[in-house]
């Protein structure tokens, strides 16, 4: 057993693989069609519903941990330039295969999509790789912050954060703030300052695993009966159902509270050396099944409406079937990046991303030498 094994948490590993599944779900349920097939206010369509205010979570879960891990952190840059390679090969062997199929059926290819591939920040390829590369680069502010500010300054910090980008972002009719309901980098940066704060200060203690996991149960059903009451109410008044959504969103406080729950249970889960080795391959993995399966070329031209039959079925026929297209999804993805990285590995692609990691480093150690 490595001394990286012994100092890492597998909890957390557990977690951002749950994290990633979620998300999957998610995609799977909306863009592929399933809930926008389902009728509100039925008994099918609410536990739909349900089942996708629990999966929501998951984008803030990735955040959070980011901040739990990051604090202290090297921060290196080659992280992030393999995290934009890996971005850009994607985007690329997909943009390129679509190309590909375009000519092969005898249509004109548009080019330009592989262009925009090489360029995954300028072009918004994904938000949030995006929202993360604007991040990284005041990581090491957020860990001074948490490092040198009290605990009552720093509380009061995360308190003016939830009232700007929790509560006003969600009451709110439009984005204010710059946050775009979460999609951004202020509101990544939030997320990191809160999974900082408990890795330093692990105000959740003297609560269990169990507890935690309880809030997190509470937190969800609080947000869906937010969405049944609207629901309910505007389809009595409008004779249709508006707004119902208005609470499930990245910036809802009992989003923020439900992350941070999850973040306490899987913190505290201890893992069998047996079923370590398993859990740090698939944690490889969950960054490359996010990318793949977000990557617009196959967002928008394979998943969307992929699995509007499962609406189809009986509710209990339906809930299996959507977990099995799901499962499918996350472990083929798992698979094509599991490929990436022996290919990586291949070609040494490390040894290119250390090299001019260290280049840029050695660039700002420069400049700071100077001043």
């Amino acid at each position: 057993k490595s001394m990286d094994d012994t100092k890492r948490n597998f909890g957390i590993d557990l977690f951002k693989i749950i994290a990633a599944f979620m998300i999957v779900c998610l995609h799977t349920m909306t863009q592929g069609g399933i809930i926008a097939n389902l009728k509100d206010l039925t008994v099918k369509g609410e536990i739909f519903w349900l089942l996708e205010t629990v999966f929501y979570v998951g984008v803030n879960c990735f955040a959070v941990i980011s901040g739990y891990l990051g604090l202290n952190s090297s921060h290196k840059y080659s992280t992030l330039i393999s995290l934009w390679l890996q971005v850009v090969f994607w985007s690329v062997v997909f943009n390129a295969g679509q190309i590909a199929v375009v000519i092969i059926r005898g249509g004109v290819p548009d080019y330009l999509g592989l262009v925009k591939s090489f360029f995954p920040i300028l072009s918004q390829e994904n938000w949030y790789f995006s929202a993360y590369f604007v991040m990284f680069f005041f990581t090491p502010l957020f860990d001074y912050l948490i490092n040198t500010l009290n605990r009552k300054e720093i509380k009061k910090i995360l308190l003016i954060s939830v009232m700007l980008f929790c509560v006003i972002e969600t009451i709110s009719h439009d984005t204010v703030f710059a946050v775009n309901g979460g999609y951004s980098w202020v509101w990544l940066s939030v997320l990191y300052l809160f999974g900082a704060y408990y890795k330093k200060y692990a105000p959740f203690e003297n609560i269990s695993g169990g507890k935690a996991l309880l809030g997190f149960v509470v937190c969800m059903l609080l947000t869906y009966a937010s969405r049944l009451v609207i629901a309910l109410a505007t389809n009595i008044y409008f004779g249709e159902v508006r707004l119902a959504t208005k609470f499930i969103t990245y910036t809802s406080p009992f989003m923020l509270l439900g992350a941070l729950c999850l973040l306490h249970f899987f913190k505290n889960i201890h893992l069998s050396e047996r079923l370590q080795p398993s859990v740090r391959l698939i944690t490889s993995l969950t960054f490359g099944v996010y990318i793949i399966h977000t990557c617009n070329v196959v967002y928008r031209n394979v998943l969307r409406n992929l699995f509007i039959w499962v609406a189809e079925y009986n509710i209990v026929v339906a809930i299996l079937m959507f977990f099995a297209c799901a499962l499918a999804v996350f472990s083929i993805c798992a698979i094509l990046d599991w490929g990436r990285i022996l290919l990586f590995r291949f070609i040494k692609i490390d040894k290119l991303t250390n090299s001019v990691g260290a280049k840029i480093e050695n660039v700002f150690k420069y400049t700071h030498k100077g001043e």
